[in-house]
């Protein structure tokens, strides 16, 4: 149905109700342009709409023209991965953590590390943070990685933010990972903990200290 087609059956509609629409003067073309293509594809909700008092007709018109004026965004425009809290903690962490037992023979390679994969935290997150090569793996990943290889593996578990007064911190916890008899275990090694304060003349937070800590 094209404009003029639709134009025709509005105006025949108008003056079969010209009685019910006394008082209230309503412009076509400004009904057209307010609804747009959603009218053009369907005119049959107007014969019920006709048949309303007079309060409906002028609340539908109002809802109408109020619903199709209001903008809507076509996605969410979210900040850069480097930049959250978590991403900082985690490299803080990697390079804390790193820098203090470089010098010691511990048996394992400080820059390839595995992290359990939490959408809520590191979803997207990048394989590679400065030195630090990164595999996140689910529970699932983390079961099958332990089928594969028949021995634990340590894996770093990141918590969520906690508020501690004016400050923020983030946590990363060290875990020897297994599954055996059907059950997942979760042997503690130790972690970090990242904790930012807020810079006012910045403002933004920024990395106030980290802490390691062990069991």
């Amino acid at each position: 149905m094209d404009r003029k087609e639709l134009q025709s059956d509005l105006d025949r509609l108008v003056r079969c109700r010209t009685s019910a629409w006394s008082g209230l003067a309503i412009s076509i073309p400004l009904l057209l342009s307010c609804v747009g293509e959603p009218l053009k594809r369907n005119v049959r909700w107007l014969l019920l709409f006709m048949g309303m008092n007079m309060t409906n007709k002028v609340c539908s018109i109002l809802f109408l023209v109020t619903l199709f004026s209001i903008p809507v965004s076509s996605e969410t425009v979210m900040p850069p991965v480097e930049t959250t809290l978590y991403f900082r903690a985690l490299q803080a962490g990697l390079e804390e953590n790193a820098k203090a037992y470089s010098n010691l023979n511990i048996g394992r390679d400080l820059h390839t590390v595995i992290v359990e994969r939490n959408i809520q935290i590191n979803q997207d997150f990048p394989r590679q943070i400065q030195s630090f090569k990164i595999e996140y793996l689910d529970t699932q990943d983390l079961i099958a990685k332990y089928k594969k290889e028949k021995k634990e593996f340590r894996i770093i578990v990141m918590r969520p933010i906690l508020n501690e007064g004016e400050k923020l911190s983030v946590g990363l916890t060290d875990y020897w990972f297994s599954f055996k008899k059907n059950s997942l275990t979760y042997s503690l090694e130790g972690g970090a903990k990242v904790v930012f304060r807020f810079d006012c003349e910045h403002r933004e937070y920024v990395i106030d200290k980290v802490e390691l800590w062990g069991v």
